[in-house]
């Protein structure tokens, strides 16, 4: 048996606090109605209802978790001169899971039990509308990585920073399912939004109190995708059927990602407020990011079959990409 649960805690003179969920079969995920539930080491317990919901109420305030984690930080700083720094951190911690990552969508009653995305389009919106909704069993997920950060601001018209990570972030794969064709893996495998090499840059320019401009430049590897082909074959009706056949999972790496942004704010400062009109220019250069890998079985201006003439049919791609050259324009009010 298993149960999901949610603890609330109420302020008060007396702190106390509650938890609540339901209770099922681990197995087969049906509820269990009149199981009586109780706490290690305390006294008194619940009994659930015919939808088996239970509460465990009036417990001290705490953990009931009963995590035993090992996180230590350590950080130093060294102080060149009276405008330069230098400083550094190492850190050792675990990152338990929010609420809103229970999917409920699929039916999840457990955290950290399965990942679900679409194998075409991990970023998709509404994921369960589509065909390609692939299921990973996961033990765990583990990010390490190392971050240099430089800046230079004395006040002046001009400053700058700039930031380069070397990170490496793997899922702990132990199966997966999928209804349709795909070559699976197991063991460590590149998480799908893993930054291998990030790298910021900005430069602010001031020249005065009414006016400020700004120019940043991003750029980041190792995001993974699973590319996949079509097949054909023809139906007892005549017509040709076209199906996926996604190929290793996680196994292509994107094309790194960057762009440049402009920003420029005017100030007019009123007598008892201020309103800030701005100007931002997003990838400034118009630079083509891949977001999906995406194939055609037909042309994609006339929806006709591409003979390859041997005997099989081309496939054009018709990938998506980021934004490209986008501007903004704004006004904020502050009083």
């Amino acid at each position: 048996m298993i149960f999901c649960h949610k603890s609330a805690a109420q302020t008060g003179p007396d702190l106390h606090a509650a938890i609540e969920g339901t209770i099922v079969d681990a197995t087969t995920q049906a509820v269990l109605p009149m199981v009586t539930i109780t706490l290690a080491g305390r006294n008194g317990g619940s009994i659930s209802d015919d939808q088996g919901a239970f509460v465990l109420e009036y417990l001290p305030a705490g953990t009931y978790t009963f995590d035993k984690l090992w996180s230590p930080r350590v950080s130093l700083a060294y102080a060149f001169s009276k405008n330069t720094f230098l400083r550094g951190a190492w850190g050792y911690y675990y990152q338990t899971q929010f609420i809103n990552n229970l999917d409920v969508n699929h039916n999840a009653s457990r955290f950290n039990a399965a990942d679900y995305q679409n194998l075409r389009d991990p970023l998709e919106v509404f994921p369960e509308a589509r065909n390609d909704v692939i299921k990973i069993n996961i033990n765990g997920t583990t990010a390490r990585g190392i971050e240099l950060f430089v800046k230079y601001d004395l006040g002046k018209k001009v400053s700058w920073w700039c930031s380069y990570a070397l990170a490496k972030v793997e899922d702990d794969v132990r199966g997966i399912e999928f209804d349709g064709l795909v070559t699976p893996r197991t063991g460590k495998v590149p998480r799908t939004t893993g930054q291998r090499h990030t790298l910021h840059a900005d430069v602010n320019y001031r020249p005065n109190q009414r006016w400020h401009v700004s120019l940043s430049w991003q750029a980041y590897t190792g995001w993974h995708r699973t590319n996949y082909h079509y097949n054909t074959r023809t139906m007892a009706d005549g017509r040709r059927l076209f199906y996926p056949v996604h190929e290793v999972f996680n196994a292509t790496e994107y094309p790194m990602y960057h762009r440049m942004d402009l920003r420029v704010n005017r100030h007019f400062q009123l007598r008892k407020s201020r309103i800030s009109a701005y100007v931002h220019v997003i990838n400034l250069y118009n630079q083509k990011n891949l977001r999906k890998f995406d194939l055609n079985a037909t042309h994609l201006d006339t929806d006709e079959l591409i003979p390859d003439g041997n005997g099989g049919y081309i496939t054009p791609r018709g990938d998506k990409y980021w934004f490209g050259l986008t501007p903004v324009v704004g006004v904020s009010w502050a009083f």
